[in-house]
């Protein structure tokens, strides 16, 4: 099992499969990006930005083998506005497609999505004023 990847794999495959997500950020365009923000000045906007947050925790019991792996991921959708009110819709879907998910991956079992903060952000990039809405999303992993 590789935690970090079970957990992104989920996070991706399960906007990817919302409609409600690919109507506002299509698939074909890859502008679901891990990892890293592409350059802005090449950015296609509306994007979802996803980033494993911190290290993951190992749970175990009674010195017994891994049982979980808690994995805190970021979900933001990233676009230039002058206000929230752009990116509201696109993060709902996001929130909609993730929380209270759980799910098979190549490489590990997502026992549990779930969000536990929202987040918010504002950034000058080239000129621009770019914002960043969505949340932390805690996968527990087996």
């Amino acid at each position: 099992m590789n935690a970090i990847a079970a957990a992104t794999q989920h996070v991706v495959s399960r906007l990817y499969a919302s409609a409600a997500v690919t109507a506002h950020v299509p698939a074909e365009r890859k502008r679901i990006v891990q990892g890293a923000l592409p350059n802005p000045e090449e950015a296609e906007y509306p994007l979802i930005f996803v980033l494993t947050y911190g290290d993951p925790v190992d749970t175990r019991y009674n010195n017994a083998r891994r049982a979980l792996t808690e994995v805190t991921v970021s979900v933001r959708v990233v676009m230039p506005a002058d206000d929230l009110g752009p990116l509201v819709p696109i993060a709902v879907a996001v929130d909609e497609a993730l929380d209270g998910t759980r799910g098979e991956t190549a490489t590990g079992t997502v026992v549990s999505c779930v969000r536990i903060s929202e987040t918010e952000m504002v950034d000058r990039v080239a000129g621009q004023t770019v914002r960043y809405l969505g949340g932390r999303y805690e996968l527990l992993v087996s």
